[in-house]
């Protein structure tokens, strides 16, 4: 899923969201304002 204009993740690979941040594994991929919600409903549907 693209959370932000230069990222994709793959959501099975997330481990928490912190604010605007996504925890994927030793790395930390922002959340763009634009993507949040999508990001939010997926990651809830997990």
């Amino acid at each position: 899923m693209r959370t932000h204009n230069s990222y994709l993740v793959n959501l099975a690979s997330v481990e928490r969201l912190s604010g605007n941040v996504l925890l994927v594994g030793p790395r930390e991929v922002p959340v763009h304002c634009s993507h949040r919600q999508k990001v939010l409903r997926q990651l809830q549907l997990r």
